[in-house]
């Protein structure tokens, strides 16, 4: 994932203010719970997006 996506989802929970380094340093520890969360959420976001377009496209082809 790339670290923009990531910024952009710790803004998105709320888990970082959008001009603060520091924090964005401590946001990127890979140890922190909060950030395997997130990473989790994107990647199961990404998963279902696929799926819906595989069956949208299984459903035009059809």
């Amino acid at each position: 994932m790339r670290d923009d996506e990531r910024i952009e989802m710790y803004y998105k929970f709320g888990l970082l203010d959008w001009k603060n380094e520091q924090q964005l340093e401590i946001m990127k520890d890979k140890q922190s719970k909060k950030v395997y969360l997130i990473d989790l959420w994107i990647a199961l976001e990404r998963l279902l997006a696929r799926i819906i377009r595989r069956i949208l496209t299984d459903r035009i082809r059809s």
